[in-house]
């Protein structure tokens, strides 16, 4: 007997319900990835405005070392983020995933778990790009097509253990038979995000409207950080669409 299919309120209600019972452990799994990081932004872009005078001296002077050095610093700060926000991104589905099922697990054991798997979850990722940009070569739809069936790649590998191309595959096969309805609630559930995200925008222009200077510095870091709090949200919707869909795969 197949198991019954969930609608969309079922699966909103379950992701509110989630995030309402456990909002302060799963703030807290963003915090320790997310504050830091915008501190790092903080950092790095108030010196840059701070010191702009200096800066564009030396950049006008042709100093060959600043501009490496600047260079180095930003290619430094975007690896820095990206392997931030993948460690980030397996500790809160594994953080989603034992809050389900009502486990108790620290922050420490999360993220020490989740750095150990940041190699194979860097290569399903990798694996992703290289795919989606292969079919996107041939056509822009076959691209968008194949990226929506791997959506689920990154699931697949931290719950499942799927590895590589498997993930992918697993994926794929996941979503394919029910693709339109993958497609319309992922799109509701990004719209309610997109909506929510633009709201606290808006906010946060409001209190700094400049679109220069401090004010800018500062909306931009704050804004990421609500974002990644927010985010939140389509990670543990994604987490209930997966376990429907997995469920009447099966």
């Amino acid at each position: 007997m197949g198991v019954e299919k969930k609608n969309l309120g079922s699966l909103l209600a379950d992701t509110f319900f989630l995030i309402k019972e456990n909002f302060l452990f799963l703030m807290s799994v963003v915090a320790v990835v997310y504050v830091p990081l915008c501190a790092l932004f903080f950092l790095f872009l108030g010196s840059t405005f701070a010191f702009k005078d200096e800066i564009d001296a030396l950049v006008v002077n042709k100093s060959a070392l600043v501009i490496f050095l600047g260079i180095v610093l930003f290619i430094a700060l975007i690896v820095v983020t990206f392997l931030a926000v993948m460690i980030f991104s397996v500790a809160m589905i594994k953080a989603i995933k034992a809050c389900d099922e009502k486990k108790d697990v620290s922050l420490r054991d999360l993220y020490q778990l989740s750095f150990a798997g940041l190699g194979p979850f860097c290569v399903v990722i990798l694996w992703v790009f290289v795919k989606v940009s292969l079919w996107s070569f041939l056509l822009i739809v076959p691209g968008v097509v194949f990226a929506l069936f791997y959506s689920f790649a990154q699931i697949v590998f931290i719950l499942d253990g799927k590895q590589g191309v498997s993930a992918l595959e697993a994926s794929r096969s996941m979503i394919q038979p029910y693709f339109w309805e993958f497609v319309g609630k992922s799109f509701v559930a990004g719209l309610i995000f997109l909506v929510v995200s633009g709201i606290f925008s808006f906010i946060l222009h409001y209190f700094f409207p400049l679109n220069a200077g401090w004010d800018l510095v500062f909306a931009r870091i704050l804004e990421n950080l609500v974002n990644s709090f927010l985010g939140v949200f389509p990670m543990t919707f994604g987490y209930f669409l997966y376990k429907d869909l997995k469920e009447r795969g099966c």
